[in-house]
């Protein structure tokens, strides 16, 4: 279903097809990319159909979970932080409280981050 999804710190709207529900993260596809949000940062939800109902979580990570599967292709990533920043860069690690993204502000603990786009 296609959604937009608001978050916490900002005007940052993500919008796409929610492809998977967690139990602390949401994952929507849109424009061969994906953005990975967390449950904690989302404000709003707004379908662009009918009400999204209930549905039992498909996924059992949390976003440094996802981020510590994607690390492997060092992907380029934007990070949406919790206070409204963005920070892009390479993926280079995933620790339990913070990743590393190649560029100057690199090390961001993973509770201030609010999405990733991949």
């Amino acid at each position: 279903m296609p959604v937009s999804v608001y978050t916490a710190g900002g005007d940052c709207v993500h919008s796409g097809l929610l492809v998977a529900v967690g139990t602390r993260v949401c994952v929507l596809s849109c424009d061969q990319a994906f953005s990975v949000i967390a449950l904690s940062a989302i404000t709003t939800v707004v379908p662009a159909g009918a009400g999204l109902g209930d549905r039992a979580p498909s996924l059992e990570l949390d976003l440094a979970g996802v981020l510590a599967v994607i690390v492997v292709d060092r992907p380029s990533v934007q990070l949406q932080l919790v206070d409204g920043r963005t920070v892009c860069g390479v993926l280079e690690q995933v620790g339990q409280d913070v990743v590393t993204v190649s560029q100057p502000d690199g090390l961001i603990p993973t509770a201030a981050i609010a999405a990733c786009r991949f």
